[in-house]
């Protein structure tokens, strides 16, 4: 009995280290842990146990990867809106990479802008990542997503001044293609068509093929109407007709134009 005691001492020592060797690591375990869980498509629990890791590992690198591990979960999966920036925030003050942290302001402005919507906090971000971005084309596009913002909080003015930076800056014709037609827009919203006719005609002779494909020439008869300028809509409309992506539509609004032009002061005799 005694050697049979013995050997279960032993035994009792022996198995914590044996199951370690089998299963966890004792430094790594809750990283083990996440791991298997991510892999079971248990993301919650893969979560809280990725964050427990970094929690125990705030002051090195191991905080950051663990970080990361967090965000690309969470922003499939996670429902909790304060996870995403609370771990990128994270990346950005903590990772010894400075690739890692303007990924991660770039990822943090993004993701108020996509995700969220938050436009005023998605501009803050933004102007912190055009600090740290070294690449001109990559500011502007996120410049881009600036002037978007300040559109939609309806500071027009602003987004023109952002818009202004890119066209007059960038070699990349996607990116002004862009710019230009959201400046449209904007002097539509300012209720400037005489504006926005100009830079809708811009478009469409500096890029002939994407403005066809996009329909630009329905945003311009319509900013010629704005302008009371019926007859050159009445045109537009007429010269795109074949080109258009729903000609029934156009027919609509040919006939709607000439109804208009009829009705106008001297059309067929008419005397206001």
């Amino acid at each position: 009995m005694k050697i049979l005691s013995t050997k279960l001492i032993f035994l009792m020592f022996l198995l914590p280290t044996g199951f370690l060797a089998c299963g966890f690591s004792s430094e790594n375990w809750e990283l083990e842990k996440a791991q298997n869980l991510e892999e079971e498509k248990d993301f919650d629990g893969a979560i809280g146990f990725y964050y427990r890791y970094l929690r125990k590992n705030l002051e090195n690198q191991k905080s950051v990867e663990a970080a990361q591990k967090i965000y690309q979960i969470a922003k499939l999966h996670s429902t909790d809106k304060s996870l995403v920036p609370k771990v990128l925030n994270h990346i950005i003050l903590r990772s010894d990479k400075e690739f890692e942290r303007i990924e991660a302001q770039e990822n943090l402005a993004n993701y108020y802008f996509q995700s969220l919507g938050d436009h005023e906090l998605a501009i803050a971000q933004l102007n912190r990542y055009l600090v740290l971005e070294k690449s001109e084309e990559k500011k502007n596009l996120a410049r881009l997503k600036i002037a978007k913002s300040y559109f939609y909080l309806n500071n027009f003015y602003q987004a023109n001044v952002e818009l202004e930076e890119i066209i007059s800056t960038t070699k990349d014709d996607a990116l002004k293609f862009d710019s230009l037609n959201l400046r449209a827009n904007v002097f539509q919203s300012e209720e400037k068509p005489a504006k926005a006719i100009e830079t809708y005609e811009k478009i469409i002779s500096e890029f002939p093929i994407r403005a066809e494909k996009e329909q630009v020439f329905l945003a311009l008869s319509l900013a010629l109407e704005d302008n009371k300028e019926y007859k050159k809509a009445l045109e537009t409309l007429k010269l795109y007709r074949d080109k258009a992506k729903n000609p029934e539509f156009i027919d609509q609004k040919i006939e709607s134009l000439n109804f208009t032009i009829s009705q106008q002061p001297g059309a067929r005799g008419r005397v206001k």
